[in-house]
Formats: C-alpha cells, structure tokens, sequence
C-alpha cells in the first residue's frame, strides 16, 4: 500500500494542476465506462469546470509574478475557491467508495494549503485540511516523515485566518483548530524527539490548557502499551507532572 507522504506533496500551481487533471480524467473515463455493473455517479460539471478553472487561475499568477511578490489576498481567495471545489470532489471520491480518487483529493487539499502558506496567503478553511492531515498521519510510522507532518501542522497554523485563531465554537471538541492542535502533539509524540515534544506541548498548553492537561494524562495511560523510548516518557513524565496531576495543598 502506497502511503501519500509530505515529501510526495506538490507545491506549484503546475504540479497541481497536472495532477488534477489526471484525476478529472480518471473520473471521467470511470463514470464513461460501460463496463462496471454499478458505474461512478457522474462528478457534477460544475465542479470539473471549477477546477479547471482553479489551476488556470493559480498558474496565471504564478507566471505573471515571476519573480515578483504574489498578493496575498489573491492567494487567499484562490483558496477558498478551490477548498470548495475540493472538497466537493472528496464528497464525490467517498461517495463512490473510490478510496484512491479519495487519496488524491486529500493529497491536492494538502497541497493547496501549502501553496497558500508559501505566498503568505491566509487559510480561512481548516476542516478538509486537518481531516487530510490526519489521514496522512494514521498512515505514517517514520519519524522523519513524522516530523515532516508536525512541520507542516505549524505553517498550517500560522496562517489560520484570525476566525479560526479567535476559536469561538468552544463548545464543539471536534472544531479543527482544537484537532489540530492536538494532532500535532500526538504526532510529535509518535515522531520520538523530545526538543520537538516539548515545543509543540508548550504550544498546547499556551492554546488549550485544559486540554493539554488531559493529553498528558491519557498519554501516561498509554506509554506501556505503546512501549515509548525513556526519554520520550521522561518528556511526557514531566509535562503530565506539571500540568495533569493533582496538585497538593
């Protein structure tokens, strides 16, 4: 099984596009083929079209500011036009059970969001973007692919839009900027390095206090049976008696 790693992930607008348009091609040729006793509800039109259009937008200005600044605010709105389509075209690869056409979707969210950052753009849509993360994570086991990922996870971060920073749905724990977070400690843990550990667990802590409290402990429960490194447990150790137990009085 092929796993769709960070270093796989494209960053220009061309690379994307090529692979897009491998994958509406695909479709196409699927939804067409007579053969199949159930056939591939056919991808909407509208959505093809939007993409074509999408990665003809992205090119466009990437090669009229060769060399040049690229506005932010166009990157940003390129974005959110193509978190859209995107993410309508994961609905359909799902639908259809169609589980590598689901990979490549997620693997051009990925991407997406990572040319976003790269041109200082703003991220105004989280929620594909770490669903995709994790996926990708859950199937990772190599620590420097790991920690690829937790690298990722910070530039994602840093250009969240200040919507999504302010976290006003505080009630809801499956909210992508509480996930991301947390998914990010997880993954540095898994990673086995301690400077990363720490850095990521103060990050956690200085966002979610409460629930960086509850990582730790749960992380504790778990070190056996996941028979982490000492001095992968000495980090944990420390931040679960820090911040997790009971304090004395």
């Amino acid at each position: 099984n092929k796993t769709y790693m960070p270093i796989d992930f494209l960053d220009t607008m061309h690379k994307q596009q090529e692979c897009a348009h491998a994958l509406l091609g695909a479709i196409q040729e699927l939804c067409e083929n007579k053969q199949f006793n159930t056939p591939a509800q056919p991808l909407d039109s509208k959505i093809i079209e939007g993409l074509i259009q999408l990665y003809t937008i992205g090119t466009t200005i990437e090669d009229a500011t060769s060399g040049k600044d690229i506005d932010p605010d166009d990157i940003t709105q390129v974005g959110e036009y193509g978190f859209n389509l995107l993410t309508e075209l994961l609905r359909w690869a799902q639908l259809n059970h169609r589980l590598d056409f689901t990979k490549t979707a997620q693997k051009l969210i990925l991407s997406l969001s990572l040319w976003i950052t790269k041109h200082q753009g703003e991220l105004r849509t989280l929620e594909p973007v770490v669903d995709a993360l994790a996926k990708t994570a859950n199937k990772t086991s190599d620590s420097k692919q790991l920690i690829q990922l937790v690298g990722m996870m910070d530039k994602i971060i840093d250009a969240c839009s200040s919507t999504i920073r302010n976290d006003h749905e505080q009630n809801n724990p499956l909210r992508p900027w509480r996930v991301i977070h947390l998914n990010r400690a997880i993954t540095a843990t898994r990673a086995h390095d301690t400077e990363l550990m720490r850095h990521v667990f103060q990050q956690l802590v200085k966002a979610f206090p409460l629930d960086a409290a509850n990582f730790f402990a749960e992380g504790m429960h778990q070190m056996d049976r996941l028979e982490y490194p000492t001095d992968v447990r000495q980090v944990l150790q420390e931040y679960f008696n820090k911040y997790s137990r009971p304090k004395m009085n």
